[in-house]
């Protein structure tokens, strides 16, 4: 299991990022079976939510245009000019409260 960080869109019920080279892009191109996975909170709620399915390497220009991802900016400094949409197979998530602390 490998775990990157990624900056992402939500875009037609699909997960949407852009990656520089590397072993992200080759990994999906040998397998696009993925799990990607969202935390976060609201207040004292806590959330997490996995999607599990099929990445793929964006290929044509309408579509990378039409994702919106060209206007996002991601935080890490570097150029990246691959794109890869994940179409989702099965989404899980939860919500709990926050552990008051002692």
């Amino acid at each position: 299991v490998e775990i990157y960080p990624v900056n992402f869109l939500v875009q037609d019920r699909s997960i949407v990022f852009a990656s520089g080279p590397g072993s992200k892009l080759m990994e999906i191109a040998q397998d696009p079976s993925v799990a990607f996975e969202v935390d976060g909170e609201v207040g004292d709620d806590l959330w997490s939510v996995v999607i599990h399915g099929r990445a793929e390497r964006m290929a044509f220009d309408a579509d990378i245009e039409s994702s919106g991802i060209l206007q996002h900016k991601g935080w890490h400094p570097t150029d990246k000019f691959s794109y890869v949409r994940i179409s989702p197979l099965q989404i899980t998530g939860r919500r709990f409260r926050r552990r008051e602390s002692s």
